[in-house]
């Protein structure tokens, strides 16, 4: 009984609820949706116009060195002296670094003895070779003598066959000798050679500056082993110092050597003259070394410059201001002013950026006389209403 009575209840909620959910759907209010204009923005515009212009283009470099030498021993040996530290100034011939020259100076002294052993040896051979040329003679007149008694039947055939090997031995003894003498010039010149050698490589244990310069590190200390090759000191001469800076293709054309470029240090502008221009671009970067060499007082290497380069003069160029261009996923775009009866609308124009010029910039894609946006083109929407200031 309690059952059918809880049955009863339950049926007659589900009735109520659903008569009222049916009453609110009925009376439910309708929603319209209004669309509402979105306001006008007020712009600044600007006219697109023709101009002559000369493309200039700053490029940030490094002041390095006019010149940079690595130096290193052609012997290897253990160093013995360091004769100077970075920092310090060097003349064209002052000694930088000794290494261990005893070895050396055994080898010269042995080669200048063995010059003079020849020397010797050849005098010897020529002293020699008088004495075998006296002695031919000699038995020349001999066997001449000899040749007349056997008609005499006074000198036996056997005698004469003896002084003649004795004037074939004494020949054979001529021959060796007048060939030591012709080639002793020769053999001279082949000892002066080694000598010589003997004597560089000794004064090679001396490393020298081969120019005025200042020592920008060493690189050995004393005891250690150098090996020929081996990088010991290197130095600078801050005389002079250049700019080196990485131009674009197009920019690198339109210079030539010798030019004279402007260039900015610290708010403070030089002169310097274009020295070095790399003809095939860097394959990584893609771009040409230049060197600007300046000559004024007062700069210091790893400083940092500026060079404006001058591009050629583009005839009739299309220019707006660098605020009037919009940037989006890599591409450029202008807000064009279009008129509809009385208001005006935004017409979004893609254009290409040629080149910058200050604060402006060189395109294309756009007609010259058209009226553009000038500032404030981020919050812009291709289409939108506007009011002109």
């Amino acid at each position: 009984m309690k059952s059918l009575f809880t049955f009863f209840v339950f049926v007659l909620v589900i009735s109520l609820m659903s008569g009222a959910w049916f009453w609110l759907d009925k009376n439910r209010p309708e929603v319209h949706a209004e669309l509402r204009e979105i306001p006008a923005v007020r712009v600044e515009i600007t006219k697109v116009t023709t101009e002559d212009v000369i493309p200039l283009t700053k490029i940030t470099g490094r002041l390095v060195p006019v010149r940079r030498t690595q130096l290193h021993f052609e012997v290897s040996g253990q160093v013995q002296e360091r004769l100077v530290e970075p920092g310090q100034k060097v003349r064209a011939g002052d000694d930088l670094v000794r290494i261990e020259s005893g070895d050396f100076e055994d080898v010269l002294s042995e080669m200048e003895i063995q010059f003079e052993q020849e020397r010797l040896a050849i005098e010897r051979d020529q002293q020699l070779l008088n004495l075998v040329n006296r002695q031919i003679t000699l038995l020349q007149r001999e066997i001449n003598r000899q040749e007349k008694l056997k008609k005499q039947s006074m000198v036996s055939q056997s005698k004469i066959d003896e002084t003649r090997r004795q004037l074939l031995g004494e020949r054979s003894q001529q021959a060796q000798l007048q060939h030591s003498v012709k080639t002793a010039e020769s053999r001279l010149k082949m000892r002066q050679v080694e000598i010589n050698k003997a004597q560089r490589n000794l004064q090679r244990t001396v490393l020298k500056s081969p120019i005025n310069a200042t020592v920008n590190s060493v690189d050995v200390s004393v005891g250690d082993y150098v090996s020929t090759g081996q990088a010991v000191i290197e130095l600078v001469q801050v005389d002079e110092l250049e700019l080196v800076v990485d131009a674009t293709g197009k920019e690198a054309t339109a210079l030539e050597l010798g030019q004279v470029l402007n260039v900015v240090i610290d708010g403070k502008k030089y002169q310097g003259k274009l020295t070095s221009l790399q003809s095939d671009p860097d394959p990584v970067t893609n771009t040409h070394a230049l060197k600007i060499r300046l000559n004024e007082k007062g700069l210091f290497p790893g400083q940092l410059g500026e060079v404006q380069l001058t591009g050629k003069t583009m005839t009739g160029a299309l220019v707006v201001p660098v605020t009037a261009v919009l940037r989006e996923n890599g591409e450029s775009y202008l807000f064009r002013l279009d008129q509809k009866e009385k208001d005006h609308y935004t017409r979004r124009i893609p254009v290409i950026i040629k080149s910058r010029d200050k604060d402006r910039f060189i395109v294309s894609g756009i007609e010259a006389g058209d009226l553009i946006v000038s500032r404030d083109v981020a919050a812009l929407e291709d289409g939108q209403k506007v009011v002109v200031n």
